[in-house]
């Protein structure tokens, strides 16, 4: 029985550009990227994540990290109605910083199997057969693929027994009307895809989706946190403004 997960922590919309990230505070995304109106109460988790090394700071079940050279959006629980929420935000983040360098727009998944099967195993192994000679700890096959539009970035990796499958889709792009164009239903589309392809090659269709919190938790105010899964947790109301 598989026992494979999409671990939903990981960055979900990638923009890479040339960004000011003392723009990216709390309250100005509140107000212009949320629609949160002065003096309105908000609910906001904060996390530090342990794969982000920073705090982020969760409105609507969405969070943003920002670096001088990209923008990452995440989401608390991997559901229709926080990744059509993480959307609406990037969408709103390239409309109202019209100015802002843009250079492409990536969808991103990580697929983990803990116990692989052995015929899942077996397709680790080297045409050298390498594994006959040495022990191997640590194997990884990568390949690029025209997708449509877009290249994927397809990474096949196991270390110790764990199996793991990374999908991103990229696309190079300079126009703000091709976020426009984009963005809406990408996050869909992309997952869609990794899960017909994981079925096709492997056979995996079942998996069960780790988010920063249980999926039945997607209420900020009522979340309580996993120990594995937020490293610290601060979940209190503000205002905007």
């Amino acid at each position: 029985m598989s026992t494979l997960k999409l671990d939903a922590r990981q960055p979900l919309i990638v923009i890479a550009g040339a960004f000011n990230p003392a723009i990216f505070n709390p309250n100005w995304t509140a107000i212009n990227l949320h629609g949160f109106a002065f003096g309105d109460p908000i609910d906001v988790l904060q996390a530090v994540v342990d794969n982000q090394g920073g705090m982020l700071s969760f409105m609507k079940g969405v969070a943003l990290g920002v670096s001088p050279s990209r923008l990452d959006g995440y989401v608390l629980t991997q559901d229709e109605a926080k990744t059509g929420e993480l959307e609406k935000v990037i969408l709103k983040a390239v409309e109202v910083l019209p100015h802002t360098p843009l250079f492409a727009l990536g969808c991103n998944f990580l697929f983990v199997e803990e116990d692989p099967s052995s015929a899942l195993l077996e397709i680790f192994n080297t045409p050298e057969g390498v594994e006959g000679e040495y022990p191997a700890h640590d194997r990884q096959f990568s390949v690029q693929m025209d997708i449509d539009d877009a290249v994927l970035n397809f990474t096949r990796s196991e270390s110790n027994g764990t199996v793991q499958f990374s999908f991103n889709y990229h696309r190079a792009l300079n126009a703000s009307s091709d976020y426009t164009t984009l963005i809406p239903g990408l996050i869909k589309r992309s997952r869609e895809h990794a899960e017909k392809l994981l079925k096709s090659l492997y056979d995996l269709d079942n998996y069960e989706i780790i988010g920063f919190l249980p999926t039945e938790q997607e209420d900020p105010a009522n979340a309580e946190a996993a120990p594995d899964q937020i490293l610290e947790s601060n979940h209190g109301q503000g205002w905007a403004g």
